[in-house]
């Protein structure tokens, strides 16, 4: 699909909108963030960025050729320097067919491997998580010169943090921007190595003996074979690090994602939830 023109315009043909589409409201990517994820505009206008130009979406996604919507992408931080990566998601206005598959979220660049994706942070989310759980911010511990201003090395050097992880930078988002450290993979594989046999090495400082872990994977996890094998791999994993894991689980009714949970029902059964996460 991203090498040649004429794929392209194959893919570009896959997906007619169908005639009740156009009842539903449309947001544009700052509303989808902050309306539908729940996610802080501080955060969201530090993050998000928006691309239309084919030619650079395909310099983004490290492909060939791109002739499809335009879209927004973010960028992970590399959390040990606080600078922006080369890694990220990149999710186009409509979704493509890739392979046969269809595909809402791309994740970049094409052939260097899955990373975990580390948002960056704002002063006022950072102290809004270190007075949730009760852990300091020194001083020495902020760095204005970083992107994250040395958050992800804060988290580090504070194994009593809670750590959520989940799929996708939203999800991540709207847990960051409530209260909670959250690190976003861009599947449910992807924080795994060699077909589950070792952690994936980025997450290997944040997963340490004593930690809680929280993996809040989407809803329907259970159900899908694929999802939950991975879920179960992951966890045992996490629990060879002697971290302390617990799954958060949540009925499909009440949203797919946490960010739907949390933006359907409410910031009180948002928080019931992930105070019942199991071991």
């Amino acid at each position: 699909f991203y090498s040649t023109q004429t794929s392209c315009k194959l893919a570009n043909s896959l997906q007619e909108p169908s005639s009740d589409s156009f009842s539903v409201p449309v947001l544009n990517p700052s509303e989808e963030w902050i309306s539908g994820s729940a996610i802080a505009p501080a955060l969201t206008q530090k993050w998000l960025r928006e691309i239309d130009d084919p030619d650079a979406i395909a310099v983004l996604l490290n492909w060939n050729y791109y002739c499809h919507s335009g879209g927004w992408f973010v960028k992970s931080v590399n959390p040990t320097t606080g600078k922006y990566a080369k890694h990220g998601q990149f999710k186009p206005s409509s979704p493509l067919e890739i392979e046969g598959k269809t595909q809402k979220y791309i994740s970049f660049p094409k052939g260097k491997g899955t990373q975990p994706i580390f948002a960056p942070m704002t002063l006022d989310l950072w102290i809004n998580i270190s007075e949730r759980h009760g852990v300091a911010i020194a001083n020495e511990d902020i760095d204005e010169t970083r992107e994250d201003l040395g958050f992800w090395s804060w988290v580090i050097a504070h194994p009593e943090l809670p750590l959520t992880i989940t799929e996708g930078a939203k999800k991540a988002g709207c847990l960051l921007s409530k209260g909670e450290v959250a690190i976003a993979l861009t599947g449910v594989w992807n924080g795994q190595v060699g077909k589950g046999k070792a952690l994936h090495p980025a997450l290997i400082p944040f997963i340490t003996p004593g930690r809680c872990v929280r993996l809040a994977f989407d809803a329907d996890a259970t159900v899908k074979p694929q999802v939950e094998a991975a879920l179960i791999q992951f966890g045992r994993l996490c629990k060879q690090q002697k971290a302390e894991v617990f799954i958060v689980k949540w009925g499909l009714e009440l949203g797919k994602g946490i960010d739907d949970l949390l933006v359907n029902q409410g910031q009180e059964k948002f928080r019931e939830v992930l105070g019942n996460a199991i071991a």
